[in-house]
Formats: structure tokens, sequence, C-alpha cells
């Protein structure tokens, strides 16, 4: 992640902690959008976090291949 998009999330964090106190923050990595959404919502039902934490997503895909020249 660029040093720009660390410290603009610190600046958030920070501004999110003084109007309601410091949240925990969690990472969820995924394969898609849908499936980070459902994750963070099993999480929330488990009790394991609250829905007020703060949730950052890292969205893997994969890269498309040609397929020229594949047999």
């Amino acid at each position: 992640m660029s040093k720009a998009i660390l410290s603009r999330i610190g600046r958030l964090e920070a501004m999110a902690s003084a109007k309601k106190g410091p949240r925990p923050l969690h990472w969820i990595v995924a394969h898609s959008q849908e499936e980070a959404d459902a994750k963070q919502a099993a999480l929330v039902a488990s009790g394991t976090v609250s829905e007020d934490d703060n949730f950052i997503y890292r969205i893997i895909t994969g890269v498309p291949r040609s397929q020229e020249g594949v047999a």
C-alpha cells in the first residue's frame, strides 16, 4: 500500500477516534467485494467484532492471461 494511502487512513482513523473513541481495525482479504462483505457480516454476526469497528478490505484478483498459443 502506498504511503499516501496509509497516511490518509491514519488521518481518517484519528478523526473517527476523536468522535467515538478508538475502534479496532480489522483486515479482510478476499477475492471479491461480495466475499469481503460476507466475511465481515459473518464476523459481526458471530460477535467476534463490532459493526462499528474499522475494516480494510484487500481484494485479490487474478491477472487475465491471453489464450493465444494455448492448445
